[in-house]
């Protein structure tokens, strides 16, 4: 299905990186988070690091990835040099290569890691080239990919939200939800998915399990899709036929937040302002202390990635953010409300990528 995308112009964000590296002087930087590296130079392996000085993109693997790193590094770089070496020997290997101070990515390195890096290379120092911030405006070709995921997602929902007439347990929605994004295009989940239902709908982040969906319950489905690496999110709350009055109240409250959180949303927007309309909604409607969690993130290699959607966030938004905006409230012992778009940041406002109706009751 990638083949239909849009090529990545993945050779304009070493630029970007080398402008940063140039700025604080570095002339070496070892790139060791996974989705950096892919961000970087398109290498999709589970297994590498990239090297990048001011005129050399050199990527470091071990023998399982060396036609895939060869063929990905050669597909972005007129020049591309792949690296094989053993795991044991990929700090010698790095140190042959380079022989200049190298700036580590110490927000991804372990202790160990770095202590096994800097006894086996000299000189090194934190590298203060920030690949995230690079990778949080989406240009068109990304865009495409999370809206397309999104369109997956979508697609997924509308296929397996029948089955709940079915009272099944959640763990079979859930794998149900897995089959058909996968099935539709996508290349794996954005994530595992997340189907709550009753009283386990009140822990944010459950893990799908063997409990069955029955009438009246209130169930929270939370789903996304993987395109070519880059990911969606959507969560839809719904009652398996009548629910309780007051489960159509909260329903409501979390949908109007909902919508006055995405209503904020355009670019030079603090992300704290966000999160304020959501919360304040809810705090107005008596269940403050029930929403437990933050707004939203952005989205994009990576599920969770800047901007944060937080209250204390000091994110300013920017045309070509893709973030969340996902308010929810929890009642121990009782059950929750989420709901959840994937939207895309622009200067007029917000265009909401995942477009599944907001429709509460099911099975009437």
């Amino acid at each position: 299905m990638t083949q239909f995308l849009a090529a990545l112009d993945v050779s304009r964000r070493v630029v970007a990186a080398r402008a940063q590296m140039a700025e604080s002087d570095i002339a070496a930087m070892l790139v060791t988070n996974p989705t950096n590296v892919r961000y970087l130079c398109g290498f999709s392996g589970s297994n590498g690091v990239l090297l990048l000085t001011a005129d050399e993109e050199v990527l470091i693997t071990d023998e399982r990835y060396r036609l895939r790193a060869t063929e990905e590094m050669s597909a972005v770089f007129s020049n591309a040099e792949v690296v094989v070496t053993r795991p044991t020997a990929e700090v010698e290997t790095i140190r042959q290569v380079t022989g200049a101070a190298i700036a580590l990515d110490g927000s991804h390195l372990s202790y160990d890691q770095y202590l096994r890096m800097a006894d086996g290379l000299g000189e090194v120092i934190a590298s203060p080239v920030a690949i995230e911030s690079i990778r949080r405006i989406k240009d068109d070709a990304e865009i495409e990919r999370i809206t397309r995921a999104a369109q997956i997602t979508d697609q997924a929902f509308a296929a397996v939200i029948g089955m709940l007439d079915d009272e099944p347990a959640e763990r079979d929605v859930a794998l149900e939800l897995d089959y058909r994004v996968r099935r539709l295009g996508a290349d794996d989940v954005g994530y595992e998915p997340i189907v709550a239902a009753g009283p386990n709908a009140a822990i944010p982040h459950h893990e799908s399990g063997g409990r069955r969906v029955v009438a009246g319950d209130v169930v929270i489905i939370d789903v996304g899709a993987c395109v070519d690496g880059y990911r969606s999110d959507m969560t839809r709350t719904v009652a398996l036929g009548s629910a309780q009055t007051e489960w159509n109240t909260r329903y409501q409250l979390v949908a109007e937040a909902q919508q006055r959180g995405v209503d904020v949303v355009r670019a030079g927007v603090n992300a704290a302002l966000v999160d304020a309309a959501c919360r304040s909604h809810i705090d107005d409607g008596g269940y403050g202390a029930a929403f437990l969690h933050g707004t939203g993130h952005g989205v994009g290699l990576d599920i969770h990635e800047a901007p944060a959607i937080a209250e204390r966030s000091v994110d300013q938004l920017l045309a070509g953010d893709i973030m969340t905006v996902e308010p929810g409230i929890y009642l121990e012992g009782d059950g929750g409300v989420r709901v959840e778009d994937t939207v895309l940041v622009t200067t007029d406002g917000a265009t909401t990528l995942t477009r599944t109706p907001k429709r509460f009751t099911i099975g009437d």
